[in-house]
């Protein structure tokens, strides 16, 4: 696939994960998809993985958007910074549903072969999230 071909492919995949639209994922990834990097799923393997965790995503954040900020692609290879938003209606990381608005930011770098997405490394504000969903204390309080 080409530049363009694989960005257009991490639009369809964030559409997916923003819609549910799980079988998206049988199209753009290989079988032995793998997730390195993602603090609170350090390695994951395989696309019916991905599937699930759509699942218990669009659980727990039924109206959540992926808003692309800055997408390049080069070689194999595209990264994308995109800002997350959901109302928190399902269980998530042990939070009981708080029915607040959260928002936080992601990058990833996907790799793709043979025109499809093989492997991707990503980073989240996995602290924010964990301090508007009452996990973890705001800096400054309650310890640092």
């Amino acid at each position: 696939m080409s530049k363009e071909e694989n960005k257009v492919a991490i639009h369809r995949l964030l559409e997916a994960a923003s819609t549910g639209k799980r079988d998206t994922l049988d199209e753009l990834m290989i079988s032995d998809f793998v997730i390195h990097g993602d603090a609170f799923f350090p390695f994951v393997r395989g696309r019916e993985v991905v599937k699930n965790a759509i699942t218990a995503f669009r659980t727990a954040f039924p109206d959540a958007t992926f808003t692309v900020e800055q997408i390049f692609a080069e070689e194999d290879k595209v990264m994308a910074h995109v800002i997350v938003r959901g109302t928190h209606k399902g269980e998530w990381l042990g939070a009981a549903p708080t029915g607040k608005t959260i928002t936080w930011t992601a990058s990833s770098i996907t790799r793709n072969a043979g025109g499809l997405m093989v492997e991707v490394w990503i980073l989240k504000d996995e602290l924010g999230i964990r301090q508007q969903l009452g996990l973890a204390a705001p800096l400054g309080q309650g310890g640092q």
